[in-house]
């Protein structure tokens, strides 16, 4: 099921990539306050869009830039075309393409590519996760003193700005080290191929966290969820314990 929309997003997600992706060098726009998007974030999400509603008219769309409004339902493609886009439009190598698709009350498969590294992640609903056409499990036997934990970064409109830094202290101090790379796609990936232990993502973007936390799962993943600061936390995990301890300190 599904091999015919699989087929054509593998394919076009690349030829994305390569066409709006390849220079640093792009004009851009303040969407608000601290917040930019880039001529190359329209256009990939323009042609992404475009290449689907040609195979499948009949379609929905839940996306960052032209469709952040919607509701989702049966057959919807959920897209961020540059997740990372601050480090994009910096000249930074962590930011990527990333995709899922919705149907039958559930996510269906996903895609993270990582063109910088040209690390390409795919999960289908029960079939696990892989990378480049291997299939990729999470290690759940890291220790937590040995584990890198990834956490989202603290906007400039967060109602409680220093709930990041309290959080990060907390687990910092059982963990080897916080990172926060500034991309929901390299920190999810990572965790689905062992590179580090957990992401801890706030946020009420379905773009944002379904693609990851959904490859994550299908890689054997830990995966959690609850509400803080009137948003949706989500959590990508090596293993329970490590899960529990974030849960606990989060809130």
């Amino acid at each position: 099921m599904y091999n015919k929309e699989i087929k054509l997003m593998t394919k076009h997600i690349k030829k994305a990539a390569k066409k709006f992706l390849g220079d640093y060098h792009v004009k851009k726009k303040a969407k608000g306050s601290f917040d930019f998007v880039t001529e190359s974030d329209l256009a990939c999400e323009k042609y992404l869009t475009k290449v689907i509603k040609k195979h499948f008219p009949k379609d929905n769309f839940l996306t960052e830039e032209f469709s952040h409004d919607a509701t989702l339902q049966d057959r919807t493609w959920i897209i961020d075309p540059i997740d990372g886009t601050i480090n994009f439009m910096q000249g930074l190598p962590l930011f990527g393409i990333q995709m899922a698709f919705y149907d039958r009350g559930e996510t269906q498969f996903a895609f993270i590519f990582l063109p910088r590294t040209n690390e390409f992640y795919f999960a289908q609903n029960g079939c696990g996760a892989y990378l480049n056409g291997k299939q990729i499990v999470v290690d759940k036997n890291v220790e937590m003193a040995n584990t890198i934990v990834c956490t989202s970064d603290p906007k400039h409109n967060d109602a409680d700005y220093d709930f990041y830094f309290r959080f990060a202290k907390a687990v910092a101090t059982k963990t080897l080290c916080i990172r926060m790379l500034g991309a929901a796609c390299c920190s999810y990936s990572a965790v689905a191929s062992s590179k580090v232990g957990a992401y801890v993502l706030v946020t009420n973007n379905e773009w944002d966290y379904m693609p990851g936390m959904f490859i994550c799962k299908e890689a054997g993943a830990v995966c959690l969820s609850g509400t803080i600061l009137s948003k949706k936390y989500n959590i990508a995990c090596c293993n329970e314990n490590l899960g529990k301890f974030l849960v606990k300190n989060i809130k």
